[in-house]
Formats: C-alpha cells, sequence, structure tokens
C-alpha cells in the first residue's frame, strides 16, 4: 500500500511540474541561433537554424523575430550598415536586404555547398567562404556571387 501512494505522489507531481514550463528564449522561436552581427550599439541580428532571423534596435535587450527568407540553415551574417546585411548558408543559400530586414532578395551563388563564413571588407565588396574550399565574392550592387579558383587544398 505504501508503494502504490509513493507512487501516485511522485507521479501527481511529475505531471504537474510539465505544466509549469514557460519558453525563455525570444518568443516565438526556439531554433538554434549560430551568427550574430550587429551595424552599431543598437541594431543587431541574429541568425540560425531554420531559416531564423532575430533583430533587435537597443542593444540586444529585446530580439524580434524577422520574416524568414528560407527555412534552410543560415550560417552567417554580414552587416553593411544599418539597414544592409547578407546572410549565408546550407547548400550554398545567400540573401540580402537593404531595409532592415523587411524583404530579402535572393542571390545566386552557384554553388551547393553549405557557406559557412560571410565578410565585407568594405560598403561593396563581399567574400563567402564554405565546404570543400569554396570561396565567393560579390559586389553588393550585383545579385550573383562570382566562385574565386581556389588552390588544391588536397595536396
Amino acid at each position: 500500500m505504501k508503494k502504490i501512494i509513493l507512487t501516485l505522489l511522485l507521479a501527481s507531481g511529475f505531471l504537474f511540474s510539465f505544466g509549469q514550463w514557460t519558453w525563455q528564449n525570444p518568443l516565438p522561436q526556439g531554433n538554434g541561433l549560430f551568427s550574430v552581427a550587429f551595424s552599431d550599439s543598437n541594431i543587431g541580428y541574429a541568425i540560425g537554424g531554420l531559416g531564423t532571423i532575430l533583430k533587435t534596435d537597443d542593444g540586444g535587450i529585446t530580439w524580434n523575430y524577422v520574416q524568414r527568407p528560407t527555412t534552410k540553415n543560415l550560417y552567417s551574417i554580414a552587416v553593411i550598415d544599418n539597414s544592409s546585411c547578407v546572410v549565408v548558408g546550407e547548400s550554398g543559400v545567400s540573401y540580402k536586404t537593404s531595409d532592415g530586414a523587411n524583404t530579402w532578395v535572393a542571390l545566386e551563388t552557384s554553388t551547393n555547398q553549405d557557406l559557412n563564413s560571410v565578410f565585407f571588407p568594405d560598403a561593396n565588396t563581399g567574400y563567402a567562404v564554405g565546404d570543400s574550399g569554396v570561396i565567393l565574392k560579390i559586389d553588393i550592387n550585383e545579385t550573383n556571387w562570382t566562385v574565386l579558383p581556389n588552390t588544391d587544398h588536397h595536396s
């Protein structure tokens, strides 16, 4: 009898504890985040799994979900100015925005390799690198990346 009462007591406590869970990450998403970048001390973006894009306008105190241009993982973001940035990710996806992430334009990469990092040394020219040694270059006013020659890294 003691075992039955103890089992019922433990089971009821176990069931009630699940009803009190509250998601603490920025709502409404719970995907992994892989990269973060800021254009100044207030405006920033975080990107991640399943095309997740979050934006902050208050230095990271609050994060708001941005309409995603893809459901593929996004691995890297380069912020060019307060309203422009470029993202790259899974299977060669790449997108740019010039209106603070309200709309996104697809950038043709001519690769299906995952793109792991993107960097803009200046406001006009960007580079992306990815799996199998792929290196890409873009002029921000274009919509196509150029594949750059790469030395044979397997030699």
